[in-house]
């Protein structure tokens, strides 16, 4: 178990050989060998990822005045993190920009469920790839809703639905219930995604704001436990507004 708020590590302890990947003759994960499919020909993103780099700050030129009063708060404050989500314990949406962040995608034919090993709160997230559209959202969440369509053989996410009190991680960008995510996930071979992010949100920019991430397959590993335990002593010991 996991508590307080340290980042996250750097290499897991647990140790575990990934049945049926592919190997090389040394007996390490071909990470260059074909992607993997699911039965009806489409790629299976299924597996653990991470350390793909990070999200950019948000470009200054993009932000609404809103947008910027609220990154420079952020900004101000990340130096000691007292004052962020990350260290009231609360739940962070697209926790893949986090670096050395490690998550677990499980495909099935109409569902992905993605689990996150981070810092905070990390609730996992679905993403309905059954045909259904983007619902109208009655009650803004975290995590908000997603569903996701294929454009050949790109996963395309549409994210929306959150409620105003969550944040991107390392950017500092606050969601509101205007923000909308889309997302485009391309397994480019067995051990190496394309991921591009484009945020959209009247209330913060000015203009969409896309940027890419290049996560890679964690083989021989798997998710750790994080709990948030007794922050508020360690919040009484942090340099912060409170």
């Amino acid at each position: 178990m996991f508590s307080g708020i340290c980042p996250s590590a750097n290499s897991q302890w647990l140790h575990y050989p990934t049945p049926g990947i592919p190997r090389t003759k040394e007996g390490n994960p071909d990470l260059s060998a074909p992607a993997p499919k699911m039965a009806d020909g489409k790629p299976d993103f299924s597996g653990i990822w991470g350390r793909g780099g990070r999200a950019p700050d948000a470009p200054d030129a993009l932000l609404t005045v809103q947008g910027r009063a609220s990154v420079e708060r952020f900004r101000a404050s990340r130096s000691n993190n007292r004052d962020t989500n990350l260290a009231q314990c609360l739940p962070h949406f697209l926790l893949q920009v986090v670096p050395d962040a490690l998550y677990k995608i499980v495909q099935t034919q109409g569902l992905i469920v993605i689990l996150y090993d981070s810092p905070g709160m990390p609730l996992p997230r679905q993403i309905f790839i059954d045909g259904r559209p983007l619902p109208e959202v009655t009650s803004p969440s975290w995590m908000g809703y997603s569903v996701g369509h294929w454009d050949g053989n790109t996963l395309v996410v549409e994210t929306a639905g959150f409620n105003d009190r969550g944040i991107v991680p390392v950017s500092g960008v606050p969601m509101t219930e205007t923000t909308r995510f889309t997302e485009r996930f391309e397994r480019v071979d067995f051990g190496h995604l394309k991921l591009q992010v484009t945020l959209e949100d009247p209330q913060t920019f000015t203009k969409p704001w896309t940027f890419s991430l290049a996560p890679q397959l964690q083989a021989d590993t798997d998710l750790l436990e994080w709990v948030c335990e007794n922050n508020d002593d360690i919040l009484r010991h942090m340099v912060g507004g409170r």
